[in-house]
């Protein structure tokens, strides 16, 4: 039996990164055509305000199920709304929302859909991650000093900028 392929999309990450982490890279669209699970791991920011927007989700070549751990502005959820009650979207877990919880949420409609998981944005509230969590910045701070690389840095101009002021 041949393994479950896995495709992202990332306009940061080289192919052959992704190849060398046995991912295929690939374009947004493709997602929306083959992904069976879609799982969102992305920053906020203008530019990714609704990525998952109605007309992605209207878009949607097969029924997926969507996982967000990141940010909750990246997924309309009026749109996600209307893919979960037409079968769209089978099921959905969301660790973030677009507005927090308020006291108000218990008439939030997605609480009340048999296929959605809400929790309060918790996925790294456990002992190993945070472990894991210090370590690095622990071990970022400790190759800053001696000049090594740091691990899991998204703006490589920012340790330029940071030496020359030294």
């Amino acid at each position: 039996m041949k393994s479950p392929m896995m495709i992202a999309c990332d306009p940061y990450m080289t192919a052959a990164d992704m190849k060398a982490l046995g991912v295929e890279k690939c374009e947004l669209d493709d997602i929306r055509r083959h992904a069976d699970f879609i799982s969102i791991h992305a920053q906020a920011t203008p530019e990714t305000r609704h990525l998952i927007s109605r007309p992605f989700l209207e878009g949607l070549q097969r029924e997926v199920v969507l996982v967000n751990t990141a940010r909750g502005s990246l997924i309309d959820e009026a749109a996600l709304m209307d893919a979960l009650t037409t079968g769209k979207v089978v099921s959905a877990g969301l660790d973030v929302r677009e507005l927090e919880w308020t006291p108000q949420a218990n008439t939030d409609p997605l609480l009340q859909l048999p296929n959605v998981i809400i929790t309060p944005h918790i996925a790294t509230n456990n002992l190993r991650c945070r472990v894991a969590v210090n370590n690095m910045a622990v071990q970022n701070i400790l190759n800053f000093v001696n000049g090594k690389p740091l691990r899991g840095l998204l703006n490589p101009a920012y340790k330029e900028n940071a030496r020359s002021s030294q």
